[in-house]
């Protein structure tokens, strides 16, 4: 790590020393693995769970006298994040 922050010249070597040893340590490793896997786990199933929702809403509304419709906002290559709901 320090080969990569000396050249920026923001971290003095005692900065950079605590900072490994702080990524050494075996309890930050196993943070980094659970929130990496935690990671795995929703960029897998974060879309479907969206769509899920936004179909579940869409059936309150309906039940709640409104006509809803689940729809793509804009093509999903710009975001994944293109689902909308529109109620009357």
């Amino acid at each position: 790590m320090n080969k990569k922050l000396s050249p920026l010249g923001l971290f003095d070597e005692d900065e950079c020393q605590r900072a490994e040893e702080f990524f050494a340590r075996k309890e930050t490793q196993e943070a980094v693995k659970t929130i990496f896997n935690a990671s795995l786990i929703r960029w897998q199933l974060g879309r479907l769970i969206e769509i899920y929702i936004a179909c579940d809403r869409a059936l309150f509304l309906q039940e709640n006298n409104y006509h809803a419709e689940v729809f793509q906002l804009f093509d999903p290559q710009l975001s994944p994040r293109n689902i909308g709901i529109k109620a009357m």
